[in-house]
């Protein structure tokens, strides 16, 4: 199995964006078709990027041999769906980091993808199906906000309500409340990143 480069993902990044473009302008289906399959080409090409990143171990080695009977997209489409490889049956057959691996594999590069996303970060920490995103340094009292992109220290998002301004912030300055719990998007995403290897791979999470 080899290991992706940086490029291969800005490569695809690229051309989804493109193709979402496409789709948003002409209504043309059969550039969100071939979207869809580069989103789970995408996801799965991050996933075995991360894989491979990780020290050698037993639990590394079962997911690379699981990995080995799929292509980029069959692992991208089982990530998102939630089978196969990201069913919750594999992920309790390995250690937390492993799922966290599946989770920060998805690419918040767009509304779509960040809804899904943020679910997972909404699960890991428990804050329910209700979680509430804001921006804790707000000038004036904290809205609700819908979360459009994450790049790298950068969060792309709309306040609730409001679909046709986007701001930025730092992800240290966003807030999740949910379910009685709260926690920084910077901290979750420390926290999932816990298992990489190096802090450069950390910080490549989620740049594009």
């Amino acid at each position: 199995m080899d290991k992706p480069t940086l490029a291969d993902e800005m490569t695809l990044i690229y051309s989804v964006k493109a193709k979402a473009a496409d789709y948003a302008q002409k209504r043309n289906e059969e550039a969100l078709k071939v979207m869809v399959d580069e989103v789970c080409k995408l996801t799965g090409l991050r996933f075995r990027a991360r894989l491979l990143g990780q020290a050698t171990s037993k639990s590394a080695l079962e997911v690379q041999e699981l990995c080995d009977r799929l292509t980029d997209e069959e692992i991208g489409h089982q990530v998102i769906s939630r089978n196969g490889i990201g069913s919750s049956d594999t992920r309790r057959s390995f250690p937390k980091e492993f799922g966290d691996l599946l989770d920060m594999s998805i690419p918040p590069i767009m509304p779509v993808l960040c809804t899904v996303f943020m679910g997972r970060l909404s699960e890991r920490f428990g804050l329910g199906d209700d979680v509430v995103a804001s921006v804790q340094r707000a000038r004036v009292d904290r809205q609700p906000i819908e979360v459009a992109a994450i790049r790298d220290e950068y969060v792309e998002f709309n306040v609730k309500g409001d679909d046709e301004n986007r701001w930025y912030v730092p992800i240290k300055d966003v807030l999740l409340e949910g379910n009685g719990n709260a926690i920084t998007m910077d901290s979750a995403l420390a926290q999932m990143s816990v298992g990489f290897q190096t802090r450069q791979v950390v910080q490549q999470q989620l740049i594009f």
